[in-house]
């Protein structure tokens, strides 16, 4: 049996939200979600059941990136961050954590996504 996970799905798009969270609701997951990065930040912090995964596009207006990260990149915190983005390669740097896994935005990316959460590992192909 499957663990169900605890996860957070934080995304400026409306769309991308409503569709990651129908399909980790199918896989059996328990889902929060953040419209914005004021959301993001304070579900993290307040949330009394902590998340074992964050599915984030850090792409907020008014706020850089690199600023929501850290401010969520709690070194108490043992969820993993799946950084689910058009630009990766911006972000790169902070991939370089155990706690950081990038993956493009593309038509393979929720296959992707639902890999690392089964499977708790790296997909090779992203």
């Amino acid at each position: 049996m499957k663990k169900v996970q605890n996860i957070l799905i934080a995304d400026n798009s409306r769309n991308i939200r409503d569709f990651l969270k129908r399909e980790m609701m199918i896989a059996g997951h328990s889902i929060k979600l953040a419209k914005n990065a004021e959301e993001v930040i304070f579900l993290v912090h307040h949330q009394k059941i902590p998340f074992d995964f964050i599915i984030l596009d850090p792409f907020y207006p008014y706020i850089d990136e690199y600023v929501l990260l850290e401010r969520i990149l709690d070194p108490n915190c043992s969820c993993t961050i799946i950084i689910h983005t058009l630009y990766p390669e911006q972000l790169a740097e902070f991939e370089k954590t155990d706690k950081v896994v990038l993956i493009e935005k593309r038509e393979n990316s929720l296959e992707n996504i639902l890999k690392l959460i089964l499977n708790q590992t790296v997909p090779v192909k992203r």
